[in-house]
């Protein structure tokens, strides 16, 4: 049982880096995530949810998309 919780905690950490550095990358691609007017809850999930929409769209359907090649290489880049 004990190990079973260190594992789901390491998981968790993983878990928790990766979505980090999924809105670090998203935060920097696209520029309204940076610096967006307080809007009701509802909205702001709307924004985040259609901005990686976007960035999975993009990542589907282009295969030369610069920011993507950097980052399949350096998977700790942030776009300018």
């Amino acid at each position: 049982m004990e190990k079973t919780k260190e594992v789901d905690k390491k998981y968790s950490i993983v878990i928790h880096n990766v979505i980090e550095c999924t809105f670090r990358v998203c935060k920097k691609r696209w520029k309204l995530l940076q610096n967006t007017p307080t809007y009701p809850y509802k909205i702001q999930v709307q924004v985040i949810v259609i901005s990686m929409t976007l960035h999975n769209y993009i990542r589907i359907k282009t295969q030369d998309d610069n920011t993507f090649v950097e980052f399949d290489h350096h998977p700790y880049f942030i776009p300018d």
